[in-house]
């Protein structure tokens, strides 16, 4: 029985150096782990940030491509009404320019 104690104190002593060395193991891991969580979420942070600002810089060129259309549509308004006029004012130009023949057939002669 007195064999039996040392053996069975023996085995206990092992195991609980293998726990002992499994815990420090796992403290090892956990720091790395928590060491890996941080830098992650430190680059998940500058990705948000980055995200963020291209939202930011989709928006903004979006209210410039309305802008845009906005200033093409009164561009061609301005040239529908442009074209117009000069289509007017060459009416009149032409009118004009034949009045003097008119005006000579019609004077009498002496």
């Amino acid at each position: 029985m007195t064999q039996d104690r040392p053996d069975r104190l023996d085995r206990i002593e092992a195991t609980l150096e293998r726990v002992s060395q499994q815990l420090d193991n796992q403290v090892v891991v956990n720091a790395e782990l928590r060491q890996s969580v941080s830098a992650l979420v430190e680059s998940a942070n500058i990705h948000q940030q980055g995200i963020e600002l291209l939202a930011r810089e989709i928006r903004e060129q979006g209210n410039e491509m309305r802008d845009l259309r906005t200033d093409v549509t009164q561009l061609q308004e301005f040239q529908r009404t442009t074209s117009a006029a000069l289509d007017r004012i060459s009416a009149v130009l032409d009118y004009l320019v034949r009045q003097p023949d008119n005006a000579a057939e019609n004077e009498p002669t002496e």
